[in-house]
């Protein structure tokens, strides 16, 4: 995996399985291009079990400890930019309960959770 070749990637979305593949991103970075951190403004997380992945999973302070641990040049980032990192936008999966009330016909599904988190924003 590399992500130096196109220096217009400057957020990451991850919508339920994706939602994981964004925290092997992030941790990717952190342990091995961890000056890369500095592109990333945004983390979208949806779709996720909360009981697998809390929002701190996500949040700049944990790859912002882990990239210190390996060796990040902080000097070189503007410092508020090190200072706050990116934003992080993290909703889970809503509760079966709540889904059965806005799709009773579609319990369950994947495809009645999205829209139930859907209709949380």
């Amino acid at each position: 995996m590399e992500l130096k070749p196109d220096l217009d990637i400057h957020a990451l979305y991850g919508f339920s399985g994706g939602a994981y593949n964004v925290w092997w991103i992030l941790n990717f970075l952190a342990e091995n291009q961890p000056d890369d951190l500095q592109r990333v403004n945004l983390v979208v997380v949806l779709g996720l079990d909360k009981q697998y992945k809390r929002k701190a999973d996500y949040e700049w302070a944990k790859y912002q400890a882990i990239a210190i641990k390996h060796g990040v040049h902080s000097g070189a980032w503007d410092k508020d930019k090190w200072k706050n990192g990116w934003e992080t936008i993290y909703h889970t999966n809503p509760d079966r309960s709540s889904c059965q009330q806005c799709c009773p016909r579609k319990s369950g599904t994947r495809f009645q959770r999205s829209i139930c988190l859907a209709q949380t924003f």
